[in-house]
This record gives structure tokens, sequence and C-alpha cells, in this order.
């Protein structure tokens, strides 16, 4: 009857050993998935990023056909609207709070119907050069060319980040509709005007006064995944280790108790 019992017994645990083992290797398999994915992605991006600039005729007619965009570097010739600026909360790699100043930029002939609005990021300012009056010098005025790195609006990351506030002119994720709801006024009232979903990071030319500080794209992009699965496989051997021995000791036991009757 105790042997009946002990069997039952291992036959469920064995079960429920079976079932881990195999949700730690779909774990790993899927890491495994994911690190080709983020291999191929820092790849495709360090590519991109020798690539020399192309236009931004170019880049719509590549986002209209649902190319991922991302990184592309662009070349822009036209002018900034400086009193579209919008402010993006930022911390650069020194911990150092400011903002992200992005502005909408006007590209095309006022001749023909190739004008098109983008939304420029043209770097980082410290706290205290959030108002654009306390650094005039870098307002560029008049026709620029410039050269940046596409990148794709963002999704809210945290449930924690703070809410954008447009009235504040304070945001605090990328949001493309949240930042750029003034520019599909302005848009509708120009004829003409095309407005991309789409941001442009800076990279050069730096303005005047050194603000705000341009090339602020990070692409050093993350990859855990070689030791994630290492991990998820390494529990699931263990965990067979583990249950072997155990195993091992319970198949031991009634032969040790087998033993000792026979010397009695």
């Amino acid at each position: 009857m105790m042997v009946g019992v002990m069997n039952k017994k291992t036959l469920l645990l064995s079960a429920l050993v079976l079932a881990a083992f195999i949700v730690l290797i779909r774990l790993g398999n899927w890491q495994v998935r994911r690190l080709a994915w983020k291999t191929a992605l820092i790849e495709k991006i360090h590519q991109r990023l020798k690539q020399p600039p192309v236009s931004l005729e170019n880049i719509a007619k590549r986002f209209a056909a649902g190319e991922n965009l991302d990184y592309v570097p662009v070349r822009l010739r036209g002018r900034f609207l400086h009193e579209y600026e919008r402010h993006l909360y930022h911390q650069n790699e020194k911990g150092r709070p400011g903002w992200y100043i992005y502005t909408l930029f006007q590209t095309g002939r006022e001749v023909d119907h190739s004008k098109r609005l983008v939304i420029v990021n043209r770097g980082f300012v410290p706290v205290e050069l959030k108002k654009a009056e306390t650094r005039l010098e870098g307002l560029i005025r008049g026709e620029i060319e410039v050269v940046g790195l596409i990148r794709s609006p963002q999704k809210k990351k945290y449930l924690t980040d703070p809410p954008n506030n447009p009235g504040k002119n304070e945001y605090f994720w990328p949001s493309f509709k949240d930042m750029v709801g003034h520019v599909d006024m302005l848009a509708s009232r120009q004829t003409g005007f095309q407005l991309l979903p789409l941001f442009v990071d800076l990279r050069s030319p730096a303005p005047p006064g050194g603000w705000p500080r341009p090339g602020v794209t990070r692409v050093n992009l993350s990859n855990n995944h070689l030791g994630y699965l290492i991990t998820w496989y390494g529990l699931a051997l263990a965990l067979l280790a583990v249950y072997g021995f155990f195993l091992y000791g319970q198949w031991k036991k009634p032969a040790e108790q087998q033993s000792a009757r026979d010397e009695q």
C-alpha cells in the first residue's frame, strides 16, 4: 500500500517537474529568438548610420511604402519655425536634468507643392535654458541645411511616467499626437504643406552659442538576451539534476532497507 502511495506521489511530482522543465526550455528558446532579433537589429542600425544621408522626399516615399526608417540619415534644407518649439524632459548621459528642444522645420520651395513639415529634435539644453529667450543666439533664422537621423514616435514606456502637459509645453515621452496638435492646424491653413509623422534627431550643424546641443541619439541598445537564455537553460538543467538526485534517493532507499532486513 505504501509503495502505491509513493508511486502516485512520484508520478505527480514527475508531471510537475516535466511541466516546469518545458516552461523553462520554452523561455530559453524565446530568448534565443530575441537574441537573434536584437543582434540583427543592432547590426542594421550600425549599417544605417554608415549610409550617406538621403532626401526628405526619399524618406516620404519609403514611409508611404511602410518601411521602418529608424536611424536612417536624412538631409533637410529649409528653415526652423521657432514659434512652434516644444520641450521634452530628459536627463543627459551625466544625469543632468534638462530638455530636448523639438522644433518645427519647413522644407521645400514656396513656388511649388513640395513643401513639407517635420519635427526636429535640435538637442539638449539644461533646465535654466529651457526658454527660447535665454538662448537667442541659437535660434537660427533663414534657410539652412541640416543632417539628422529619423526616429519613430514612441509609446509611453512606464505607467509611472508623468502625463504630457501640452498646456505648459512640457512633455515626458515623445508622443507625436501630443506634440504636434498645433502643427495640424498650421498644415491645414497652409496649402501644400504635408506633415510627416516622424521625428528627426539633429546631428549637425551645432548652433551658434552651442545650445541646443545636437547629437543626442543613443544607439547603444542593450542586449542581455544571451544572459537570459543561459539563465533559463541553466535552471532547466538544474531542475533535472535535482530531480534526478531525488529519484536516485527514492530508488536507493528501499534497497538499503531491504539490505538492513537481510542482515538482521
